[in-house]
Formats: C-alpha cells, sequence, structure tokens
C-alpha cells in the first residue's frame, strides 16, 4: 500500500489509503476455521493467490492441495508458504487482528469485506477504503455522519469509515490545540478526490453555523469549490472519468473556542500541463473545454443563470463572439489521439451545459464579477482557437526553411479569433508564434518551432487561469474578518487547523514526459519520507514499552 505523508512532520498524523484494481485471490469454499490442518497460500505465478491445504509434507516434497480441492500442486521439500487465517477473523474491521499480517491475507480480508460493502478497513491509526465503483445507500450523508458526531468512542462503537479519521482530527484539535493532517493517497483512480471532498464536507458539517440570508457561509464556500477546482483540474482518464491531474492540499482553519470553521487555503502542484494540448486515447483533456463547448447556445445567445435565490447573472457575447462550434472533434486540444466519434469524448449522464452552468454560479457564490467570469471564458476558448493555428514553411533566400501562418480556411479564422481573444493584434500573434528573440535579433523559426511556439502559448495561458481559479477561491477563504475576532485572535485561528492532502497517484503512460518523471519522482520521496517517519513512531513506542 502506498501512503504518503507531507513535509512537516510535527504535526499529528490521520492516513487514509484508496486501493484501485487489486491482485486476484481464490480460496476452496468448504476452507472454514483452522484446526489441525494447515491451510495456505500459494502464489499462482502470475501475481495471484489461492488458498489450498497441505495433504503431505516429506523430506522430499510438499504436496497443497489447492482451489476447489480436486487439483494438487507438488513442491520441494522446505518450501515456505503464507499461512491462511481462520475463517472468524478474516472480516476483521482491523488488520492489525489478523494473526497473520502479510500480502495474500490482507487482501483477502479486504475483499472479504469488499463483497459486503464494507469499503473501509482499520489497520492501526490507518484506514484502508476500496474504491466500490458505485453508490452504496446510507454509506455517507448527514443521518450517517450523525452517529459519528454524536459517537464518544467510534473505533468500538462503529464500523471503519473516512468520518471517523475525520472525527478524530477534529476532536484533537478542539482538545490539545495542535495541527491535524490527513494524508489521502492511492494509485490513480483509487477515489483520492471523492474522499476528499468528504473529509471536507464533514468538517463542514461540524462547524455548522447559522448562515445570513442570500451570502454564502464560509462553510458553503469551502464545500463549492471542490467542484469548480474540478472543473479546471480534472479530466477523464482510463481509469478514472474524473481524475485529478494535479496535486493539493487544503488547510482548514478552526476557531478552538467556539468550535467554528472560520476560513481555509488551497495549495496546488504541478498541474498536467501536457494534457492541455492533447489527450491519450480514450481519456479528455480538462473538463470546462467541453464545458464551454457544450453551453455556446447558452452563452451566445444572452443565457441567463438563475440561480436558487432567484439572482440572475447574465451574460453579454453575441452570437458567434467566441467564435467556437460545438463539436470537441474539431479542436486538437480536445480530441483524443486515434479518436473518430465524439461519443468516446461524452461522459454518460453528464449534460455540460448544466456543468457549466453550475461552475459559473460558483464563481459567482464567491464573489466574482460578471466582466471576469466573461475574460475568462474569452481566455478559454483562445487557447481553443490556438489548436487549429496551423503552419507553412517555405525556403528563403539563403536556404533556410522558414514559417507562416496558414492563411486558409479554419486556421485564418482561429487566428483572427485568438487574436481578438487574447486582445492583440493578428500580426502581433504571429510574430509571437512564428519567430524567436535571441540577443536583441528576431529569427525566423520552423514549422515544428512554431508549433512547440503554439502548444507553449497554450499550457502558459491555461496554467495562468488555473491559478487565477485557486487564487479567486482563497481570496474567497480568507479567515473570516466579518466576526469580532481581533488580529491576535485571527493570527492564532491559522495555527489551529486541520490540513488534508490529496495527492496525485503514480502513473506511467505509453508516452512519459519530464512532469510526468517529477510527479512519479515526488510519491516515490513522499513514500521514502512516510517510511522514515512511522519507522521513528514505531521506535519511540518501543522505547516507552521497553521493548528490545
Amino acid at each position: 500500500f502506498l501512503l504518503f505523508p507531507l513535509f512537516v512532520l510535527q504535526y499529528y498524523f490521520y492516513f487514509v489509503c484508496l486501493l484501485g484494481e487489486g491482485k486476484t485471490i481464490t480460496a476452496a469454499p468448504s476452507m472454514g476455521a483452522l484446526e489441525n490442518e494447515q491451510y495456505v497460500w500459494v502464489e499462482t505465478g502470475t501475481g495471484e493467490w489461492e488458498a489450498g491445504i497441505i495433504v503431505e509434507d516429506t523430506d522430499e516434497h510438499v504436496v497443497v492441495n489447492v482451489g476447489d480441492g480436486k487439483e494438487e500442486k507438488k513442491f520441494p521439500a522446505g518450501t515456505s508458504f503464507s499461512l491462511k487465517n481462520s475463517s472468524d477473523i478474516e472480516k476483521t474491521s482491523d488488520l492489525t487482528n489478523l494473526q497473520n499480517l502479510d500480502e495474500p491475507n490482507i487482501l483477502w480480508s479486504l475483499g472479504q469485506r469488499y463483497g459486503d460493502d464494507d469499503i473501509y478497513t482499520y489497520t492501526g491509526p490507518i484506514l484502508v477504503a476500496v474504491n466500490p465503483w458505485k453508490k452504496i445507500d446510507n454509506l455517507y450523508g448527514q443521518r450517517t455522519a450523525g452517529f459519528f458526531v454524536r459517537s464518544h468512542d467510534h473505533r468500538n462503537e462503529l464500523p471503519p469509515h473516512v468520518y471517523g479519521i475525520t472525527d478524530e482530527s477534529y476532536r484533537e484539535l478542539m482538545n490539545d490545540k495542535s495541527p491535524q493532517t490527513i494524508l489521502i493517497s492511492g494509485e490513480s483512480g483509487a477515489g483520492k478526490t471523492e474522499t476528499t471532498k468528504i473529509v471536507v464536507q464533514y468538517l463542514a458539517l461540524l462547524s455548522g453555523r447559522a448562515q445570513m440570508p442570500g451570502v454564502a457561509s464560509i462553510e458553503e464556500r469551502v464545500i463549492q469549490c471542490g467542484p469548480l477546482l474540478e472543473a479546471f483540474g480534472n479530466a477523464k482518464t482510463v481509469r478514472n472519468p474524473n481524475s485529478s491531474r494535479f496535486g493539493k492540499y487544503i488547510t482548514v482553519f478552526f476557531n478552538v473556542e467556539s468550535g467554528c470553521l472560520c476560513g481555509a487555503s488551497i495549495t496546488t502542484y504541478l498541474l498536467e500541463k501536457s494534457r492541455i494540448v492533447g489527450c491519450p486515447t480514450s481519456e479528455r483533456s480538462y473538463h470546462f473545454f467541453y464545458m464551454l463547448l457544450g453551453s455556446l447556445s447558452y452563452l451566445e445567445q444572452g443565457g441567463v443563470n438563475k440561480t436558487e435565490e432567484g439572482n440572475e447573472f447574465d451574460w453579454s457575447f453575441g452570437q458567434g463572439d467566441l467564435g467556437l462550434i460545438n463539436d470537441p472533434m474539431f479542436y486538437s486540444y480536445t480530441r483524443p489521439e486515434d479518436c473518430k466519434d465524439a461519443k468516446e469524448v461524452s461522459l454518460p449522464g453528464l449534460s455540460e451545459a448544466e456543468k457549466a452552468r453550475e461552475t459559473l454560479h460558483t464563481l459567482s457564490l464567491l464573489g466574482v464579477e460578471r466582466p471576469t467570469v466573461a475574460s475568462l471564458l474569452r481566455l478559454t476558448a483562445a487557447v481553443l482557437h490556438l489548436s487549429k493555428i496551423n503552419f507553412v514553411g517555405r525556403e528563403a533566400s539563403g536556404g533556410d526553411e522558414i514559417c507562416e501562418i496558414d492563411k486558409s480556411g479554419d486556421s485564418h479564422n482561429a487566428l483572427k479569433y485568438a487574436s481578438s481573444l487574447l486582445g492583440c493584434e493578428d500580426s502581433k500573434l504571429e510574430q509571437v508564434l512564428c519567430t524567436m528573440l535571441r540577443g536583441g535579433v528576431r529569427t525566423h523559426q520552423s514549422v515544428d518551432q512554431a508549433s512547440s511556439s503554439r502548444d507553449g502559448l497554450a499550457k502558459l495561458l491555461y496554467t495562468k487561469l488555473f491559478d487565477w481559479v485557486i487564487q479567486v477561491s482563497n481570496a474567497s477563504l480568507a479567515i473570516d474578518g466579518s466576526s469580532s475576532e481581533g488580529s491576535g485572535e485571527r493570527a492564532a485561528s491559522k495555527s489551529h487547523h486541520i490540513s488534508v492532502l490529496d495527492i496525485f497517484g503514480f502513473e506511467s503512460f505509453k508516452h512519459n514526459s519530464f512532469e510526468q518523471l517529477c510527479i512519479n519522482y515526488t510519491n516515490e520521496k513522499l513514500q521514502s519520507q512516510f517510511n522514515s517517519h512511522v519507522s521513528q513512531l514505531e521506535n519511540m513506542l518501543y522505547d516507552r514499552e521497553n521493548i528490545r
């Protein structure tokens, strides 16, 4: 299991480990409690395990009856096997209760609980979660959360749950006034983003203050920022239709006297820039590109976003102002490799237009004014138009290749729209893309170099746009200054916080860029840091108990 720590080690840590696809384990249905027989796990050679019983053990060989009892496997004498736990403890809620705590027994125990829709399991202070990929009735919600809020010993009174880990951190903060950290890690598609949202929602529920009419509470703003970041920083991958393509560290501040949430901040790491200008087969670029294309009729026909409170968030775009067409296959940045059907980039059961309305409403909820949001939409449209700009080369008088923008068809229209939306002249944008300034001397670029410049500009624009979304979110989540707290008390609130780290999952693609190397390297360093920290804590425990 991959568990990642933070770099600040004096904090009290809580770990949430999420598992995605795992190894296969099979066992004979007749196997029950262990009596005098030796039940063992046998590795198949393909990374999987199957249970068996030793039926013969001589000086020459060991024979194990596996599967349904009809197959026997012979092993050399002295072969070491992993002993199988008795069936009465296989579904334990805490893996540390297992007599034999090794890979096959851990996987079998988790699989047994998973079959009963018990996706959460403790292993000491760590909570292991297995992504169910389906909705489980009554697993979340205010009613379920209420059990943990009212419980004084949830470890013994209630089943394992992410609510329990979150509640522990909150109570520790209130009692000891010490900062807390919840680490959420796992492979890509394991459910880290959803778990982070659940943690934040539970913290907001614990705070639960009355809200002024027409004003979004700080708790509501904290919850709303999650979907906003997902719109601009999440994408569909082969493993996950809503995969975070960046790491984030959320700090939630509390007033320890009242127990109320009083602010938050979000720090992000390593946005996957390569996805801005292209995506692998069967995947998508960032959600907001598709939201924008799917909501053109609403945006360009003077659409009005009617909120629940009846407010109107209206747009001034006229027909064709953005110059886009509602077809993600038309733009190379939103068209996956080898994709020929627009249905391949759509998400079943999801309305891009409705998601766009929700995202724009969230921006208004956070206090972003209409002209600023309109600029955001123009900038996103400009990035899409850049994908349609093509280049043609010609030979210069000296024999060198020089390039210019193709002035025919879609490429010419894309140049005009991109420059207009970016607020510059066509000639200036062409100059930036087709030439390079070195030492005060401007030189021509080749077609390949110009294409790289175009993609580099698109990456820069979208990255700055994502950074701006983070700034807007943080501005709306700043420690509430409307209360009667003095500056000293607000400073104290900043030291009383619960942090949540949602780290990006380790991935390896067919073609891995330098940024993927950075992401995977960071994962490995965090794993190493965790191993060192846990070993240190165990040694301290042994010293206190005089264990040598």
